[in-house]
């Protein structure tokens, strides 16, 4: 999915793109990694704990099952201590932004699909850092994709939609708050227009 393809596909013939933009300032800690890391070096300690034991069983020769067992625990503490940050980093760093007069959108061509279609007057863009937050917080949604287990519950929740890494955050929220209100006041001359013309007949 490349830029041009989602104009093709997605973008309306009466929308006008007023903005569009990618990751470029994309680090691999974020802030929920304040609360991720210290949960997931926990977990990850526990496992490996588990896998240690589940090896010196094996050794004594008790039980080769829990020697399995170990091998699977242990890849699933080092994913959740750094594979989880290799692989959030690299879902985000192929997204795609999109400001239009009608909404904003969010790609991930990663997955090669729409994680956010948003109207503007559904918006309430808020700046913070280098992100733009689009619309509604879903902490737990943000828990689950921080965690990178989103490949196996993102059809369940979904994260906060927001411009992830962008260079000029303030910037794009002034925007999309001052198409908000262009679409807002547009709907108004168009609803006084056609009272008048209603009046007129």
């Amino acid at each position: 999915m490349t830029t041009e393809e989602i104009k093709n596909t997605y973008i309306e013939k009466d929308e006008e793109i007023l903005w569009s933009g990618a990751p470029e300032t994309l680090k691999y800690f974020s802030r929920t990694d304040l609360c991720l890391v210290p949960i997931t070096l926990i977990i990850g300690w526990i496992l490996v704990s588990y896998a240690y034991s589940s090896f010196m069983l094996m050794m004594q020769g008790k039980s080769v099952a829990f020697a399995l067992s170990g091998i699977t625990v242990l890849l699933i503490a080092f994913y959740l201590v750094f594979g989880r940050i290799w692989y959030r980093h690299k879902r985000l760093s192929r997204n795609l932004y999109f400001v239009t007069n009608k909404r904003v959108l969010v790609f991930n061509t990663l997955r090669d699909i729409m994680t956010a279609d948003i109207p503007l007057e559904e918006t309430s863009p808020e700046a913070f850092q280098n992100d733009v937050f689009l619309s509604y917080k879903a902490l737990g949604g943000d828990i689950v994709y921080g965690l990178g287990l989103d490949i196996f519950f993102r059809n369940i929740t979904s994260e906060t939609p927001a411009f992830y890494a962008i260079s000029d955050a303030q910037k794009i929220s002034k925007l999309i708050t001052k198409a908000k209100k262009a679409k807002k006041s547009n709907k108004s001359n168009n609803r006084k227009e056609n009272t008048d013309d209603s009046d007129f007949i």
